[in-house]
């Protein structure tokens, strides 16, 4: 059995050899992450809706007060 430093270095050593352009069996946890929206589209889209209706509400508020 592996001791945790061993494994840090294994692990440090595959991540290396991704980033110099070797192909990895699947994405590191943390290129997924910086890859990954911060925000969902439906979130997204709920605030431009939001924001959207909130202007042409006040648009009218101004035209017609």
């Amino acid at each position: 059995m592996p001791t945790a430093f061993e494994m840090r270095q294994k692990n440090e050593k595959f991540a290396n050899n991704v980033r110099a352009g070797k192909t990895a069996v699947q994405p590191s946890t943390r290129d997924r992450l910086q890859k990954k929206s911060p925000i969902g589209y439906t979130a997204l889209a709920v605030l431009i809706f939001v924001l959207a209706g909130a202007g042409v509400l006040q648009l009218l508020n101004m035209f017609f007060k």
